[in-house]
This record gives structure tokens, C-alpha cells and sequence, in this order.
């Protein structure tokens, strides 16, 4: 009898062990996405575009490229990407307008508002504003700016 009770004692501390073992499992496997739980695709979206601008205004190359699509970076180097922005043109703010997501081909068009000033020869500092539109691909649960 005692034997019985020591084995039930013993199957009940295993049962206890893989209980905490796979909740733990499952505490780590929710917690990747936690942030991003109950958010919409066109709001992880506007959250990319809005990460990528705020490396652009501070011309932070590197981290704004990060935002291009993976063959995109591939088939270009950062200081090919950074050349085809230019040197004059310095964007202030970015307003997004619109985001609108295309589910069954995983592409969105983003419409911003983008301010910015630049210097002229004899005139000086210009600022203006524009509207662009830019197009995102979601590939691999992940949105990338295709250019």
C-alpha cells in the first residue's frame, strides 16, 4: 500500500512538472505576440510606415533601409538606396492620410502627407508640402515598402 502511495505521489509530481513546463512553453510562445495582439493589418501597417519615416527625417539610412523588401536588399547596397533620396531636400514631418489594404494580394497603398524644406540658390529656404503615395507587400506577416 505504501508502495502505491509513493507511486501516485511520484506520477502526480511528474504531472505537476510537465504542467509548469508547458504553460511556461506557452507564456514565451504568446509573448512574441503580445504586441501586436488584436491590431489590424492596415494598423501594423501605418505602424511600419510611421517607423520608417521617423528614420528618414533623421536621415538615419540604415534603419530606414531595414523597411525595404528582402530582394530588394538583396540586389542593393544601403549607400545605393540613401543616393536616390539626394542631398538637397530635408522632409520635416509625415502625416498619414490614408491606408488602404488589399487582403487577397498582401499589397496596401499608403497616401501621406510629407513637409519639407529645401534651399535655393538666390532665394533660400523653401518649405512645401506634398502628397505621396507609396506602396507596401506583406510578405511573411511583415509589411515591406517595395520600391
Amino acid at each position: 500500500m505504501l508502495s502505491l502511495h509513493c507511486h501516485m505521489k511520484n506520477i502526480l509530481y511528474k504531472n505537476l512538472l510537465l504542467i509548469i513546463f508547458i504553460s511556461g512553453l506557452l507564456v514565451l510562445v504568446g509573448c512574441t505576440g503580445v504586441a501586436n495582439m488584436g491590431k489590424t493589418s492596415a494598423e501594423l501597417l501605418q505602424e511600419r510606415v510611421e517607423l520608417r519615416w521617423q528614420a528618414l527625417i533623421k536621415k538615419d539610412w540604415n534603419a530606414a533601409y531595414q523597411f525595404e523588401l528582402p530582394a530588394y536588399r538583396q540586389t542593393h547596397a544601403v549607400s545605393q538606396y540613401q543616393a536616390k533620396f539626394g542631398s538637397t531636400l530635408q522632409w520635416k514631418s509625415m502625416h498619414i492620410d490614408a491606408v488602404v489594404v488589399n487582403a487577397e494580394t498582401d499589397t496596401a497603398d499608403v497616401r501621406l502627407t510629407l513637409v519639407y524644406s529645401f534651399s535655393m540658390p538666390g532665394v533660400g529656404l523653401t518649405e512645401g508640402n506634398s502628397q505621396i503615395n507609396e506602396r507596401w507587400m506583406r510578405q511573411d506577416n511583415e509589411w515591406w515598402m517595395v520600391d
